[in-house]
């Protein structure tokens, strides 16, 4: 009796250790996929402004979470420099000096921050990016200020951050 109850204990333990293994290499290939997929997206889309900003905003995420874990390589779904380009939800809107301001403005520090090498000053530059959206979109379109209020990085985290690498 006492070896049967080993036994099925045994086989239960088999199982899970089974099932625990094939949920990892689920999740695993989960992110595989979901990586492959962000390597898919286009460099120099033909989009509407409004596409462009949903893929700033998943990239303006991915960023902050690298600068806040000292990644060097920051992530850009597609060339900034487009942005000009795309239709406006509001074509109207293309035209006002603040718009173009705020977008000039977005594309020069996009580009510091893709050239820089320094953390802190990377999280400077992130921060500015966001408050010229928060600029922006405070005059044309405020739906998205209460996500982009949320992706602000304090440069004390990244201070602690370093002392401990």
């Amino acid at each position: 009796m006492r070896k049967n109850k080993l036994n099925f204990i045994n086989g239960i333990l088999a199982i899970c250790i089974a099932f625990g293994l094939f949920s990892c290499s689920q999740e695993e290939e989960v992110s595989k996929e979901k990586e492959s997929n962000k390597e898919e997206q286009p460099k120099t889309p033909d989009l509407h402004l409004r596409e462009m900003m949903r893929f700033m905003f998943n990239d303006m995420t991915v960023n902050r979470e690298k600068i806040l874990n000292g990644d060097q390589e920051m992530h850009f779904s597609f060339d900034y420099t487009t942005m000009p380009l795309a239709e406006a939800t509001t074509p109207e809107n293309k035209g006002k000096d603040s718009y173009e301001a705020n977008m000039a403005k977005f594309i020069d520090l996009q580009k510091q921050l893709a050239e820089s090498r320094d953390n802190l000053k990377r999280a400077h530059l992130f921060n500015d990016m966001r408050e010229t959206c928060i600029s922006c979109h405070q005059e044309y379109c405020i739906g998205p200020l209460r996500k982009i209020d949320k992706i602000l990085i304090i440069p004390n985290d990244i201070l602690a951050g370093e002392q401990f690498q």
